[in-house]
């Protein structure tokens, strides 16, 4: 489930997000804005400037909490 662009802002503004440090597809360093809760993820690079976002699989937020990295 991809989210738009004004959610992906309005997620990242969010209390209760994880803010964690690492990699997308495993090369791209971004910064990832995970909630927990609902299990969605949106990402950044480190220039700030939007990488994606969705809603992620079990094995998906397992690999982030554990090595900081979505594939």
């Amino acid at each position: 489930m991809q989210i738009k662009l004004s959610d992906k802002r309005e997620h990242i503004k969010q209390d209760d997000i994880i803010v964690i440090a690492g990699t997308h597809r495993g090369t791209e360093k971004v910064i990832h804005y995970f909630d927990e809760k609902k299990g969605i993820n949106v990402m950044k690079d480190l220039e700030g400037n939007f990488v994606s976002g969705w809603k992620l699989h079990p094995s998906q937020i397992q690999e982030l909490k554990d090595r900081g990295n979505i594939r």
